[in-house]
């Protein structure tokens, strides 16, 4: 049950960030280039968005990695956050080089 409660703690901080920024979850699809029910799934704490995805969904919703899953980030995972900030450049050098 405790990786459905992060989950649901994911989908939810994605959907609350999401209707700040006043987009419905089509729009969101179409603004980070994933399928139609990835944001459901998400939303709803049936599976959570990849490393690169998060990277997008906090570009486009103006927030952060840790606001997306606040609740895990700590000292333990220092590894993973600097991984997610090698992704983010990689993704970052990608987009320029296109």
């Amino acid at each position: 049950m405790q990786g459905y409660k992060s989950n649901n703690i994911i989908g939810l901080s994605i959907k609350a960030a999401r209707k700040l920024e006043g987009l419905s979850q089509v729009q969101l699809t179409k603004d980070i280039e994933v399928t139609d029910a990835a944001i459901s799934y998400w939303e709803n704490g049936i599976n959570i968005p990849n490393v690169a995805d998060c990277w997008k969904i906090a570009d486009r919703l103006n927030i952060s990695i840790d606001d997306i899953d606040r609740e895990r980030i700590n000292a333990a995972n220092c590894q993973l956050i600097i991984l997610l900030q090698i992704v983010r450049i990689l993704i970052r050098l990608n987009l320029h080089l296109s």
